[in-house]
């Protein structure tokens, strides 16, 4: 009984346990299940908004790929549209070719064209030999021609001379030479000085000399220079009358007794004053100069530095007496020659001095108004501007590139009139330009005198600057002078380490611009109103311009199919001729 409970307890304890391992797979169950389910949630969640990142992103690259479509079709639009303005442009070449080549000039153009481009090449070699000869030197020739010398100095150069004289001795003495070769040093001490780029401020009364340039068998300020240079061993004997070896520079050319305040030359020199100071320089200098060339300034420059390059612009200054702008001034000459008057007179040298010193007495006393200088201002300023001037000087036409020029300013100068040692008035107009052609200058004042004294119309002047050919009268020389040389975009430059290319300015009162303002007043504008008093070169020009060229209409003739060059003074007289013979002159 007992073996029989407990088999049946054992029994009762396995159907128990089997049911708690039922109850626990049916809790696991249920467990696993709901948790299945909120993943598989999740990831419809996740998958769902994976699709709407998708759906957006596709619709971005469509959109993008729209907006590239359109770029894509513009641009061959244009593409296309700019090859059919090419394709057009090139039939109406093919069309203006085809023109060309049946055009009867086409063989007469190409032969020009050929012609001009051999006269080219013949002014290049013809430059490079002379540029090649001129860098070695110059010839010098015996009488008999034998060769002397092939490295000679300038013939414009004073040294020209002492080295020919040298040379015929030498040939005189059997060819022995007196130095061991061309251009050595002589001198006794042959000091060694230390070299530096400097620039001198030139100032000189240019009636005794035939230009500022070396010319042969001239008086040049040039010239001077450089001998005084020599002489107080600025120049060693090597260099002397070799200014290419020391880089010599002018800023301007002046013509026949023009005169100067500023001329700015350049020179690679010796500096022997002690400590190399440049003021002791200028009295060293000018102890050897003519008193009517003085050294005003000297400054170190750059290495670079040349005078005639470096400049922007130039200012020239002319004195005309005032009786020379009256409108009245034909009748007060007339009235003064009485019976004699006349068109076609002989010219004023014909005249007796008693009537010269007549007229030169009235002229004197004249004094002008404020009306006239206005009108003056105005008439002057018309130069203003870029203008066309192949009427203003020789041998250019109006289709010349270099006939047009820039004009700064031309007016009267600020101080008013001045008076000459005879009490003559005078008014000074200045006139700023960046290059000036030959004669330009005197021929505007010309042009402009006559416009103020109502000998000719505006109009005039206002063609003289057009296509056609005009006569232009030309003032004297005696009233022109430089008067300052700028060199502003030097000066400008930045880290600039020596002193300032600027005199004159306002404001300015440095010693140089005091040298220079006393050397104008003394030395040019008080010789010039004394040289009229004595030579009445303004009395001549004026009394010609009112008796012995055409006046009214005739007074500027333009000659519209004359080329540059062409002979105008003789149409001008033909002019003359019939004027006089209808009005009975002689």
């Amino acid at each position: 009984m007992g073996e029989d409970k407990e088999e049946d307890m054992g029994e009762d304890k396995e159907e128990y346990k089997e049911e708690d391992k039922e109850e626990d797979k049916e809790e696991v169950g249920n467990g696993m299940k709901a948790t299945d389910e909120e993943e598989i949630l999740r990831l419809k969640a996740l998958l769902s908004s994976k699709e709407k990142e998708i759906t957006e992103k596709k619709r971005e690259v469509a959109e993008e790929r729209e907006e590239n479509r359109v770029k894509f079709m513009a641009k061959e639009k244009e593409i296309q549209e700019r090859n059919e303005m090419i394709q057009e442009k090139d039939e109406k070449i093919a069309r203006l070719k085809e023109r060309i080549g049946e055009a009867p000039w086409k063989e007469k153009y190409r032969k020009k064209k050929e012609r001009r481009q051999q006269k080219n090449v013949t002014k290049l070699e013809e430059g490079r030999k002379n540029y090649e000869s001129k860098s070695k030197g110059y010839s010098v020739t015996a009488n008999d021609g034998t060769v002397l010398s092939e490295n000679a100095p300038h013939p414009g150069s004073y040294a020209y001379q002492e080295y020919v004289e040298r040379k015929l001795r030498e040939k005189e003495g059997g060819g022995k030479k007196e130095v061991e070769k061309d251009g050595e040093d002589t001198l006794e001490t042959n000091r060694k000085y230390p070299k530096r780029k400097l620039a001198f401020l030139v100032g000189f009364c240019g009636k005794n000399y035939q230009g500022m340039q070396m010319n042969e068998n001239s008086v040049t300020i040039q010239a001077e220079l450089e001998r005084a240079f020599y002489l107080s061993e600025l120049l060693s004997p090597a260099n002397y009358g070799y200014p290419k070896k020391c880089g010599w520079s002018n800023s301007a050319r002046t013509d026949k007794g023009v005169h100067a305040a500023a001329q700015v030359i350049s020179a690679r020199v010796n500096v022997p004053t002690p400590g190399e100071d440049l003021l002791a320089l200028i009295d060293l200098v000018n102890s050897n100069l003519p008193q009517d060339v003085r050294v005003l300034d000297v400054k170190r420059v750059t290495k670079g530095f040349c005078a005639k390059t470096a400049r922007d612009k130039v200012r020239y200054q002319y004195m005309v007496p005032t009786y020379c702008l009256r409108e009245d001034l034909q009748e007060a000459m007339d009235g003064i020659l009485g019976e004699k008057k006349g068109r076609f007179r002989g010219g004023f040298e014909t005249l007796e001095e008693e009537t010269k010193d007549k007229l030169q007495k009235a002229m004197t006393s004249y004094r002008t108004d404020e009306k006239v200088l206005e009108k003056t201002a105005r008439i002057f300023a018309n130069y203003k501007g870029t203008k066309k001037y192949h009427n203003y000087t020789n041998r250019l036409s109006y289709t010349d590139a270099s006939a047009s020029r820039y004009m700064h300013d031309f007016s009267p100068v600020s101080t008013g009139v001045v008076y000459g040692p005879d009490g003559m008035e005078w008014l000074g107009v200045r006139v700023t330009g960046q290059a000036f052609l030959l004669h330009q200058i005197r021929k505007m004042v010309s042009m402009a005198v006559d416009v103020v004294r109502g000998a000719a119309g505006e109009d005039a002047m206002e063609k003289s600057f057009g296509a056609g050919k005009m006569r232009l009268s030309i003032a004297p020389s005696q009233g022109l002078f430089l008067d300052m040389s700028y060199f502003d975009h030097y000066c400008d430059r930045s880290e600039f380490k020596y002193e300032l290319l600027r005199w004159g300015g306002d404001g300015d009162q440095s010693e140089a611009t005091k040298r220079w303002a006393d050397f104008k007043r003394t030395k040019i504008v008080d010789h010039m109103l004394a040289e009229e008093e004595k030579e009445r070169n303004f009395l001549a020009y004026m009394y010609n311009q009112i008796y012995l060229f055409p006046q009214g209409g005739d007074a500027y003739v333009l000659f519209e199919g004359m080329k540059a060059g062409g002979d105008i003074d003789e149409a001008v007289k033909s002019i003359v001729k019939e004027t006089a013979t209808t009005e009975g002159g002689a």
